[in-house]
């Protein structure tokens, strides 16, 4: 991409100056989408980057007050709070500051934000994870890079090393379909557990949305976009304050299979975690701060208690939040769960994939192991690609070759 305004840092402020006008940041004639403030250090304001001795702030027109503005976000009331909250190690609170935190936030040019909480190679029991886990998991584990223009639409997803392949083709796939999405991610250590990337999920997703962003769009790492996103875009954007996403969009047969997986999408949740839409509308910030309490107080799996992780609150949500929408479309999320039993068949035309004849825009790999490329899910021992028909058994070589 040669967009002359994405991505401007130290490395080519010089060649590329920055002016403000009427607010806007723009190189030439191009609006500045993106300027990077590498090696930046706020106690020393007058230097551009730690990078290069030369480049001084005083030299560069209007990035002097960017990087003042820029600046004061770091210094902020917020940042401060968010560096000085603990977190739990070893089953003790321990204090982070300035100093834990990593030097430079690594990114993508398609990522608004990437955090790495302060933890190496967590376990259950060193993060005190269950129903009586320390309150200081509450802190954001998350820190921002202030986007300049942080309005419209924004993709987010979360994962760890290990499923780092995975997010990078939900980015490749994404970006192909819908190139104007910008893409936020949060990495977590490596190794940790469902539970505490649930209990992530809502807390970034109202701070996204009180950074200025209209909608966020969650996806998880593991899902993968077959075609556009249209319908979920148009809810979200056309007055649902809250998108949801079933797991089943309509009843099966009477048969003791079906009525296995109706029972246990009862303990699980009817509706799928893994896609779904906020925006920043009052119900709609709302539903971020209420989703976020409730992972906080319990996001572990206790079938007999009620919850599995982040994903059992939700079935509360069309109750709660009147302005919450379930969007049945039969494309959008399609899973193992859509496929068990013969459920529904996949198919190919014009290179298109389809479910019952309709276009699947977002394929849902949960439970897809690499160790084990011919099963769908590990959650379903007994459904093998081979019984998903040529088009499945496509989707998920293709699948399998960007992720493995």
């Amino acid at each position: 991409m040669r967009d002359p305004g994405c991505n401007v840092g130290h490395w080519n402020v010089t060649e590329r100056p920055v002016e403000l006008r009427d607010d806007i940041a723009w190189v030439g004639e191009e609006r500045a989408s993106l300027v990077r403030f590498s090696g930046f250090d706020a106690q020393s304001p007058q230097r551009l980057t730690r990078y290069n001795e030369r480049v001084q702030v005083s030299d560069l027109g209007g990035v002097e007050l960017l990087l003042t503005q820029y600046r004061q976000a770091l210094l902020d009331e917020g940042f401060e709070a968010a560096l000085s909250e603990s977190y739990a190690f070893e089953g003790q609170a321990v204090e982070t500051s300035p100093q834990d935190a990593p030097a430079e936030a690594e990114h993508n040019e398609n990522a608004v934000v990437n955090a790495r909480p302060p933890l190496e190679q967590p376990t259950e029991q060193a993060l005190g994870l269950g129903p009586n886990r320390p309150r200081t998991l509450r802190r954001r584990a998350f820190r921002h890079l202030r986007c300049r223009f942080p309005r419209g639409t924004v993709v987010y997803t979360t994962y760890d090393d290990k499923f780092e392949s995975r997010g990078l083709a939900l980015r490749d796939s994404l970006h192909s379909w819908h190139p104007e999405l910008p893409l936020a991610v949060q990495q977590v250590p490596y190794g940790s557990s469902t539970e505490l990337a649930g209990a992530l999920k809502a807390p970034l997703i109202a701070s996204l949305l009180r950074s200025g962003w209209d909608q966020v769009i969650y996806l998880d790492a593991d899902t993968f976009v077959t075609g556009p996103l249209d319908e979920l875009l148009d809810s979200i954007r056309g007055g649902a304050s809250v998108v949801l996403t079933p797991h089943l969009k309509a009843p099966g047969g009477d048969d003791a299979d079906q009525i296995g997986l109706e029972m246990l999408l009862c303990a699980v949740g009817t509706l799928n975690a893994g896609a779904l839409a906020v925006s920043s509308s009052p119900q709609g910030l709302a539903f971020a701060d209420w989703w976020a309490a409730r992972t906080a107080a319990r996001s572990d799996v206790d079938v007999a208690a009620g919850v599995a992780y982040d994903q059992r609150w939700l079935d509360l949500a069309p109750a709660f939040f009147d302005q919450a929408e379930v969007l049945r479309d039969p494309g959008l999320n399609v899973g193992y769960w859509n496929l068990l039993h013969g459920r529904s068949q996949l198919s190919a035309h014009d290179g298109q994939l389809l479910i019952d004849g309709e276009q699947v825009s977002l394929m849902h790999f949960s439970g897809f192991d690499l160790g084990r490329p011919d099963l769908v899910s590990h959650y379903t021992p007994d459904l093998h690609t081979s019984d998903l028909g040529p088009a499945g058994e496509a989707i998920f070589e293709r699948y399998r070759s960007m992720v493995g």
